[in-house]
């Protein structure tokens, strides 16, 4: 990185009954992939678990660790997400006060809460940062604003730059494919790994990271260095 160059500043949103230290271990592809040329801030979401996190969760931090959600949901096939009024206004919030941040990396639910944030945004027609990465989400079915509503195909679609990241053998697999179809072919990138739930594994998919970080650094205008 040049010296006086600004580091770009990355947001990273956990999924849900997860939280800030548990995402901050899962896009280390991207810290490796940035280097010195990002910051990465991690968010807990706004609620406590309403129930325990995943199994390999549990497995590596323990049940006494805190976890948190965006909204209280038992599937990823619920069509009411209770609460995400307050975690758009939180994570706005918190944007507002911790930025200015240029990219937000999202896993899952907060895969989710990054595209019910920048659909809010952009209703107002102002976002307050230059990209999303979408790792293993899907369209949110409730929360949307009515000109991007999932229910009505002809709706414009989110003119956004956007990054999707899709596990072949994850679950929602399906449903993160289905969810491209929603963001506008000119500014969205569309990548997949082998695996399931779960960010592309290293030292597999280092090449990926690294072009994903060229492509970020391009639509945020700093070459990486």
């Amino acid at each position: 990185m040049s010296i006086g160059q600004e580091r770009l500043r990355i947001l990273c949103l956990h999924g849900g009954r997860s939280n800030s230290i548990v995402v901050s271990l899962q896009v280390s592809g991207f810290v490796q992939a940035f280097g010195p040329a990002a910051e990465f801030v991690e968010l807990d979401g706004p609620f406590p678990a309403s129930g325990p996190p995943e199994e390999d969760i549990l497995n590596l931090f323990g049940e006494d660790d805190s976890y948190f959600e965006w909204w209280d949901a038992n599937s990823h096939t619920d069509k009411a997400y209770p609460g995400w009024e307050r975690s758009v206004e939180y994570l706005q919030r918190e944007i507002a006060t911790q930025g200015p941040f240029d990219v937000i990396i999202g896993f899952s639910q907060g895969a989710m809460m990054a595209t019910l944030a920048t659909a809010h945004y952009m209703e107002k027609h102002s976002v307050p940062y230059k990209a999303i990465v979408l790792v293993c989400g899907m369209w949110p079915q409730d929360g949307m604003p009515d000109m991007y509503s999932a229910a009505s195909p002809g709706k414009p679609q989110l003119a956004f730059p956007s990054f999707h990241i899709m596990g072949e053998k994850d679950f929602m697999y399906e449903e993160s494919k289905a969810q491209v179809d929603y963001f506008s072919e000119a500014t969205r990138h569309v990548y997949s790994h082998s695996q399931g739930h779960r960010f592309p594994p290293l030292p597999q998919y280092k090449d990926m990271y690294k072009e994903i970080a060229q492509k970020i650094r391009s639509v945020c205008a700093r070459p990486l260095e």
